[in-house]
């Protein structure tokens, strides 16, 4: 915001400048509640989102992450993986703090970095700002503590117990501890204006892989704080990763849940995969796209921050033990099951020589790995399943009415699984704040050039086709032909960048 619109701010409204936002081209301030009327009415070219109230998720279950593991089929790739050194990046997980000295996260370290984004300035880091209440750790909630050791957790409490990537994590604190002097109890408080700063911070720091286990109460896909910084996220290369939220509701995605360029995460029952937990808040959000677009196990025995419970206070020198476990469940839990995936998938796309693999590109894998058969705004595509055979990968810019087709030569001698499954996903980028999504339709062809499946559902930014070879038998070899359509584009867009994955699969 220009030094004369902050200046009117000042003078004119009584505004006290808490914070600046480069990233959404906003501000965060205090100002009184007549003026803010009065400003909304002067300067209606502007985005007003009044402060939030308490915000925050989260409930409770049970079993180790070794059945999470099992259930999307990740510990080949964790395992084949170990002599991959193609990439020392970090994931930022933006959550209640992590507890840095736990034994999951010690002897291999598995935590690069803890800030504190809510008395740290815009930076996170800067222990001036307020050295009395600076605080990084996890001391209350434990909620942090249990995402980063889902993603990353070593073996250091045996194998059952190790996440699903050896990722290093950096662990961004926007999540307030109450505590008063005196009492061993605390509460915690979320501001949106505290997530803005922790991706801010995330991204300047070189964090492309972006934790979100929280969501706020703001609705409006075009006003909430939230959704603009991760939509600019994306477009300056992160692959974000959200919670779907836990509060059982339907057609109310919250921010930034709703965005259209993350990827929302729903839950199954760890002990039963098929039963969508019940707590779980579904789609369709208010333009109509599918969320969640994928869901994952939940209900977990992990790391908590020995604090003994959510709201127990209990500062890092203070009387947390560093080897306590829990059972924690919640949208929050399955969100960094995908995360940690998509960190491993994004290895495994450079080791296949794409140096530096688009976000979409990442969320159009994920999205063929799924098992559905079907996509509700109940269940996505699907559980996250990481296993494959053969893939294609295809990257393009297109202009309203044009069409582009990857040819997918199978050789199905070579594949001693049999593949009797093939996935397409073509996923695209578009503002959340667009109202008219950009058309586009994929078809999946065979050898012989017969239409297999087809897919244009209007209002998303993904398609996908589930071809399944009749009589559960291997899919023939021979190549086959995917063809993307596009259609009519949103008036203010010229093109559209197209990411492709199609994978054959044994299930």
């Amino acid at each position: 915001m220009n030094a004369e619109r902050r200046q009117t701010l000042i003078v004119d409204y009584g505004a006290e400048i808490l914070g600046e936002f480069w990233l959404t081209n906003s501000m965060y301030v205090k100002m009184p509640v007549e003026d803010v009327k009065r400003y909304a009415q002067e300067q209606q070219h502007h985005y007003i989102l009044l402060h939030p109230g308490y915000e925050e998720g989260g409930v409770w279950g049970s079993q180790d992450p070794s059945v999470a593991r099992q259930a999307i089929g990740s510990d080949w790739l964790y395992n084949a993986q170990s002599s991959l050194n193609n990439t020392h990046e970090c994931i930022a997980v933006i959550d209640t703090g992590v507890r840095k000295t736990h034994t999951l996260f010690n002897s291999p370290n598995r935590i690069n970095r803890t800030v504190d984004c809510i008395y740290g300035g815009p930076s996170c880091t800067d222990t001036t700002v307020n050295p009395t209440l600076y605080d990084s750790d996890d001391d209350c909630l434990s909620h942090g503590t249990a995402v980063a050791s889902v993603i990353s957790a070593n073996s250091n409490d045996g194998d059952s117990l190790h996440g699903i990537s050896t990722a290093c994590i950096n662990s961004y604190k926007v999540f307030q501890t109450i505590h008063s002097s005196g009492s061993s109890t605390c509460t915690t408080y979320l501001n949106s204006a505290w997530v803005v700063t922790a991706i801010q911070a995330a991204l300047a720091n070189g964090d492309r892989i972006i934790n979100l286990s929280l969501y706020t109460n703001c609705l409006n896909q075009s006003l909430c704080d939230v959704t603009h910084a991760v939509d600019a996220a994306y477009d300056l290369g992160a692959i974000i990763f959200v919670a779907s939220g836990n509060d059982a509701t339907q057609g109310q995605q919250k921010a930034p849940a709703h965005s259209s360029k993350v990827l929302t995460i729903g839950a199954v029952d760890l002990l039963n995969l098929t039963h969508t937990s019940s707590y779980q808040a579904s789609g369709p959000t208010s333009d109509g796209r599918i969320k969640p677009e994928l869901q994952a196990p939940s209900g977990l025995y992990t790391a908590y921050n020995g604090c003994g419970g959510e709201g127990n206070w209990c500062p890092l020198n203070n009387n947390g033990t560093n080897n306590g476990f829990w059972t924690i469940d919640g949208t929050s839990i399955s969100t960094p099951i995908v995360t940690g995936a998509a960190y491993m998938l994004k290895k495994q796309l450079i080791s296949y020589g794409v140096a530096n693999p688009e976000p979409g590109l990442i969320y159009s894998w994920i999205l063929t790995l799924t098992n559905g058969l079907q996509i509700t705004n109940t269940t996505g595509a699907g559980l996250l399943s990481l296993g494959w055979r053969q893939c294609t990968f295809m990257w393009a810019t297109l202009s309203a009415n044009q069409y582009i087709e990857n040819n997918f030569a199978i050789d199905s001698s070579s594949d001693s699984y049999g593949s009797k499954r093939m996935d397409v996903v073509v996923w695209w980028p578009e503002a959340s704040t667009q109202t008219i999504r950009n058309q586009v339709s994929l078809k999946l062809k065979s050898p012989q050039n017969v239409v297999l499946a087809q897919a244009n559902t209007p209002q998303q930014v993904w398609r996908k086709i589930t071809y399944v070879q009749a009589g559960n038998t291997r899919i023939p070899s021979g190549t086959y032909v995917i063809h993307i359509d596009v259609g009519t584009l949103q008036p203010s867009a010229s093109n559209v960048r197209l990411l492709l994955t199609a994978c054959t699969r044994p299930e």
